[in-house]
Order: structure tokens, then C-alpha cells, then sequence
């Protein structure tokens, strides 16, 4: 019990660093802050309950920092959209994905290639890198070329660039706690130059769920085809994926509690969860049952209460750049092997890891990453070689991107 244990504390305590960055992306957005967190925290403690008491399994559930990022940037800001008309596409996505692990399990994995499988947490985490760097203001967008590095004698910048170090260096060594830990070090580094102020009450009852919950757009967000399509790919390549890299059996169970609670949450104010990657520290750590799944559970009700603390690492945007490169780190870390010899895998790899941290567009990067793919084995005259859902994949993706 008591390894279970620590593996809990071990993961529960590394999921900090999402539960800032993840309110923080939305806040630029116009959700409130204390909404969307506490929706978020309240999300991840049912889900995680679930697979402690039901299929007890070492397993914890978070929003996705990545995916939030996407939708924050990319959805809202640069489209034009609502957060209640992406709280509607993710309702829908998540009810799709439900659906599919219901009656069609295994359909939309098997339509994309097992190349660009192992390839897409390499992508995620290019664009995580990416994000870290733009939010801490390393990178600038430029008039002459896509980016411009950035000034050193903004605070800003300085403190995020030290604190990615600083994180890396953490990372290498294998330290634990090294997300939450280089992100804590910054913390107190900008707190003790007096860049950002603790506030005078750092725990407060938990509140603004009232700000959130119910305020999803159903109607905008069901035209928005192309958004639930690659919400629904993410979801889906993204639970089988970290469900085969655990080695954790029940996938239609698994399935079930993470998209559900995706449908259910975009009601209360959450975007679609994920298994958090946080689970290899507690498999990692020697867990094998839920009671790890009951102790990270434990630990987010504690951090619930912790929602100004959280608040205030969010206004200096330093602190959180760490987080967002040191889960980067991970997720690349986590790729296999993937052979390029082949060109169809090669171009159709590029395409992926080239657009998707670009654009930060999962619909674009995977969409024409099947689509390059398909073309590839065609004019190769291997079209046989490969599932017949991969050119149902394409037409899909293709017929969204026209629509959008």
C-alpha cells in the first residue's frame, strides 16, 4: 500500500503544472479562470475515481494541455469562435468517440497509419516546445520570417529561459518531480524579485463553476464539422495510444470512463480529458492497482482549494513556460523507433511533424498526413498494401477542410 501510495503523490503532484496552464489558455479566451479550473480539477477527480473503484487500475485523468492549447489559439482566437461553441464541438466529439468505442472500436486507429501513431506524440510534443517558447517570449512573431528570438531583458523571457533550463537539466538527470519542480523553482525566483505576488489568501472554497457550467453552444458548435472530427481523432489516438504504452488491458472500459467523462464534462465547463501521461510516473513508480488512482484523486481535492495560488502562477507567464517545453520533452522522449526508408512514410511523416507544430492545426497535420500517405501508396501502385479506412480517413479529412 504504501508504494501504491507514493506512486499516487508521485503523479498526482506532477499534474500541477496542466492544472495552471490549462485555465490560464482559456482565460485568454474569456472563460473565467476559477470556472474553468475548478470544472477541470472536478473532471479529473471523477475519472480518476472510476478507474480506482471500478476497473482499479493505476490509471489518473486530465484535460489535455495540448488540446487546450489548440482550441484556445487556434479555435477560439484565430477562427473567431466562442469557448461555449468549443465546449459544443467537444460534447459532441466526445459523444462520437463514445460511440465509436461502443460499436466501432478500433475503426479509426486502424485507418491511421501505425507510423504516424508513434510519430503524433512526437508532434504534440514539437508543438507543446513551441508554445513554451512563444508564451515565455523566446520567440516573437517576426515581419521578415516566421519568428524573431526574444529580448533577454524582459523579465519575462529571462525567467522563462531559465526555467526551461533548468527543467531540461531535471529531466536529464531523471529527477523526480522535475516538471512541477523546475516550474516551482521559477516561482519562487520571479516571487523573490517581486515579478508576481502571492496573494494574501492562497486557498479559497471552490467557486465560478457557476460561470461555465451549462454555457456550451450546441448549435455552433455541430457547425463546426471540421473542430469535433479532429477532437474525436485526438481523443481517440491519444487514450489507445498511452492505454498500449501502459500496457493496461480493458480497453472498452478505459474507453468508456475517459469519453464519457469528456461528454459529461463539456456540460459542467471541461474540454475533453485524456489519460494524463503522469500515469507512466505511477506505473514507473510500481503501481498496479487503484489505490495510486484513489491517492492522485486525494491529492486534486487538495489542490482544488488552491485555486488562487494557481491563479497568481498564472499571471506571469514565465512560470508556465517550463511546464509547457518540460511535457514537450517527455512526449518526444516517449517515440519509438519509426523507420523512414520508405517514402510514403517519409513525406507523410514530415508533413506531420512539420505542420502540426506549425500551425498547431490537429486537423490540418493529421489530415494531410493520411492524406500524403494514401497519395504516396498510390502512386507507388501499393494501394492493396494498406486498410481500405485510411482512403475513407482522407476523403473525410479532405471534405472538412474544404468546409472549413
Amino acid at each position: 500500500m504504501r508504494q501504491e501510495i507514493m506512486a499516487g503523490l508521485a503523479a498526482g503532484f506532477g499534474m500541477i503544472p496542466g492544472l495552471v496552464v490549462i485555465p490560464a489558455l482559456l482565460m485568454r479566451t474569456g472563460m473565467d479562470f476559477t470556472g474553468a479550473y475548478t470544472a477541470c480539477v472536478l473532471v479529473s477527480i471523477a475519472a480518476t475515481l472510476l478507474f480506482g473503484a471500478w476497473l482499479r487500475l493505476p490509471l489518473a485523468v486530465s484535460c489535455s494541455p495540448a488540446l487546450t492549447g489548440w482550441l484556445a489559439y487556434i479555435v477560439i482566437l484565430s477562427h473567431g469562435s466562442s469557448w461555449q461553441a468549443a465546449l459544443g464541438a467537444s460534447f459532441f466529439a466526445s459523444a462520437g468517440a463514445l460511440l465509436l468505442a461502443t460499436k466501432f472500436r478500433g475503426c479509426l486507429a486502424e485507418a491511421v497509419p501505425g507510423h504516424l501513431q508513434e510519430l503524433l506524440p512526437a508532434a504534440v510534443g514539437l508543438m507543446l516546445i513551441f508554445l513554451g517558447l512563444m508564451q515565455g517570449r523566446l520567440l516573437l512573431g517576426a515581419s521578415i520570417g516566421m519568428v524573431m528570438p526574444g529580448n533577454l531583458a524582459d523579465p519575462v523571457a529571462f525567467y522563462a529561459l531559465s526555467g526551461i533550463v533548468l527543467t531540461l537539466a531535471l529531466l536529464v538527470w531523471k529527477k523526480p518531480f522535475a516538471i512541477p519542480l523546475g516550474m516551482l523553482l521559477t516561482a519562487v525566483f520571479s516571487l523573490a524579485e517581486g515579478f508576481w505576488v502571492l496573494p494574501a489568501a492562497p486557498f479559497l472554497l471552490p467557486e465560478g463553476l457557476d460561470k461555465v457550467a451549462v454555457q456550451l453552444d450546441l448549435e455552433k458548435g455541430l457547425a463546426m464539422p471540421d473542430v469535433i472530427l479532429a477532437l474525436l481523432v485526438f481523443q481517440v489516438l491519444t487514450v489507445d495510444g498511452m492505454r498500449m504504452a501502459l500496457r493496461q488491458q480493458h480497453g472498452r472500459e478505459i474507453s468508456w470512463i475517459v469519453f464519457g467523462a469528456g461528454a459529461v464534462g463539456a456540460w459542467v465547463g471541461a474540454f475533453p480529458p485524456v489519460i494524463a501521461q503522469e500515469s507512466a510516473i505511477a506505473k514507473a513508480a510500481g503501481a498496479e492497482n487503484g489505490r495510486s488512482a484513489w491517492t492522485v484523486a486525494a491529492v486534486l481535492g487538495g489542490l482544488l482549494f488552491c485555486e488562487p495560488a494557481m491563479a497568481a502562477f498564472a499571471s506571469f507567464p514565465a512560470i508556465t513556460a517550463p511546464a509547457l517545453a518540460g511535457a514537450g520533452y517527455v512526449l518526444l522522449q516517449s517515440v519509438r523507433h519509426v523507420s523512414f526508408k520508405d517514402p510514403a512514410k517519409l513525406a507523410s511523416g514530415l508533413v506531420l511533424l512539420l505542420l502540426l507544430p506549425l500551425t498547431q492545426d490537429f486537423v490540418l497535420g493529421i489530415g494531410l498526413a493520411v492524406i500524403a500517405y494514401g497519395l504516396c501508396r498510390l502512386f507507388q501502385g501499393r494501394w492493396r498494401e494498406i486498410s481500405p479506412m485510411v482512403y475513407v480517413l482522407s476523403v473525410v479529412f479532405f471534405v472538412t477542410l474544404q468546409i472549413r
